[in-house]
């Protein structure tokens, strides 16, 4: 069996001025939820054994914040692909790097991370009103034990968290 973390990035700031959106940081709601998930995961025993993480601001920020959280950080790639390449972007990178362990975390963006998460679990685990809110982690068990054997639909649902859910107020 290998396991899919798929969390998408934490609540942003709104680009100042002139500002880039690959530039835009975490606001302090962001930076709260980013904990309360990295205190969800260390608290359940789950860690993943290698990360990618989009190369944007906001999504190098969630990991730091949420890192803090183990004992032992996982290694790390950031990758220019999650920020914008899309959903198949995201498959492609777990191909490629889950190679490194059973367990692997991808950060990154909606909608690449909904539609990734949407198209890889299986009918039965998603209801009618499928919606990812900043922060949220959705971890994902295939049972297969090769990164190149997953296939779409084959995922089963092992747990869906938002911010809300571990107390955090005002998370979408």
């Amino acid at each position: 069996m290998i396991r899919l973390f798929l969390l998408r990035h934490a609540k942003s700031s709104w680009a100042q001025v002139g500002q880039r959106d690959h530039d835009r940081p975490l606001n302090e709601r962001g930076w709260v939820a980013a904990r309360a998930v990295g205190r969800h995961l260390a608290d359940s025993g789950l860690r993943p054994d290698h990360v990618l993480c989009s190369t944007a601001e906001r999504t190098r920020q969630t990991w730091e914040r949420l890192a803090t959280a183990f004992a032992e950080a996982p290694t790390i790639d950031f990758l220019d692909e999650l920020y914008d390449d899309g959903p198949a972007a995201y498959v492609d990178a777990m191909r490629e790097f889950g190679r490194s362990g059973g367990s692997l975390m991808l950060i990154g963006h909606n909608p690449s991370v909904e539609m990734a998460a949407f198209s890889l679990t299986r009918a039965a685990d998603r209801d009618g009103n499928w919606h990812f809110p900043t922060a949220a982690l959705a971890v994902i068990d295939f049972p297969v034990d090769d990164w190149d054997d997953i296939e779409v639909g084959s995922g089963e649902l092992w747990q869906f968290v938002r911010p809300r859910d571990l107390g955090v107020p005002g998370e979408d």
